[in-house]
């Protein structure tokens, strides 16, 4: 564990043994005062008694010790109840806290798999990333930005790629490949409107397996997506601007909104894609295109 989490951990439990000792000499000064009261306060009440009314004497200090004892064990449990909230409070406080360091040491120890030179160690990062993202909203996007500069870091644009014979485009390295589905399978509910784009631009993604994965809103500017298929994924709002999407399967996917602009569509297969509302797209690129009578295109495009 952490030296610093340690260190808070006993600065909590000294607060509470602190806290502990202050309202058990309360407690007993409390105690103290109420014993004085209820021997002496009867008395005074009583003390112009007459002796022919001493059982009716008797009989008062008797009621006015119950009534003070009532109101001593009453200020009794409202102290108990107090201190029993604050030990819970501190109990929780110490649960977070461990979960906290908890999730910190997992978070650390996943990242530094990332940079392993064994394929199997990275995978075993990647996928334990993807566990804390669903165990911790807080860390949710974090993990995202992580693992999206993975792949921009290990899959960086070549340029020689787009001039490759059409056997030769490489395959998805598998690290890569797994980075890309936890991102397209993360969880949304984490997200919301202030939530930034996905940064995969400058990347090269040929053969990528994305089927049904959400990547909306995010940033493919100037990525080599080859043969990718994106059959059934939800592209909404990304930005595809200068992308090659050569060959690549979008088939049934939803790209309203997307901007394709320059992007090179090459026997691209739109087959019942929607793109009623993409951005920046003209004929030439949907003549390159596969399109089909369920195909959506902007209204400005419509045959």
């Amino acid at each position: 564990m952490d030296s610093r989490l340690k260190d808070y951990l006993s600065n909590l439990k000294n607060d509470e043994n602190n806290g502990l000792a202050f309202f058990l000499i309360i407690a007993v000064v409390v105690v103290a005062i109420v014993g004085w009261l209820l021997y002496f306060i009867p008395q005074l009440q009583t003390a112009s008694v007459t002796t022919e009314t001493l059982k009716l004497s008797f009989n008062a200090e008797n009621e006015a010790r119950k009534t003070l004892a009532q109101i001593f064990g009453g200020l009794v449990a409202l102290v108990l109840v107090f201190l029993g909230w604050r030990r819970v409070k501190a109990a929780e406080e110490n649960v977070r806290v461990m979960q906290e360091g908890q999730i910190t040491e997992r978070f650390t120890r996943a990242v530094e798999q990332l940079g392993d030179d064994k394929v199997q160690i990275r995978l075993g990062g990647i996928y334990a990333l993807e566990r804390i993202a669903r165990d911790s909203q807080k860390d949710h996007w974090t993990i995202m930005e992580v693992l999206t500069a993975f792949v921009r870091e290990s899959a960086k644009w070549d340029e020689m790629t787009e001039s490759l014979p059409d056997l030769e485009v490489p395959n998805l390295p598998i690290d890569i490949q797994a980075a890309l589905t936890v991102i397209g399978r993360r969880e949304l509910a984490h997200e919301d409107e202030n939530t930034p784009r996905l940064d995969i631009h400058g990347t090269v993604l040929s053969k990528a397996e994305l089927e049904k994965a959400n990547f909306s809103g995010a940033n493919f500017r100037v990525a080599g997506l080859f043969r990718a298929n994106f059959s059934k994924a939800n592209l909404g709002e990304a930005d595809l601007s200068l992308a090659a999407l050569s060959e690549a399967k979008l088939i049934g996917s939803n790209l309203r909104e997307a901007n394709l602009f320059k992007a090179r569509l090459i026997k691209a297969d739109f087959t019942e894609a929607d793109l009623s509302e993409a951005d920046n797209l003209t004929r030439e690129q949907i003549d390159s295109a596969i399109t089909d009578e369920d195909t959506k295109l902007p209204d400005y495009l419509k045959f």
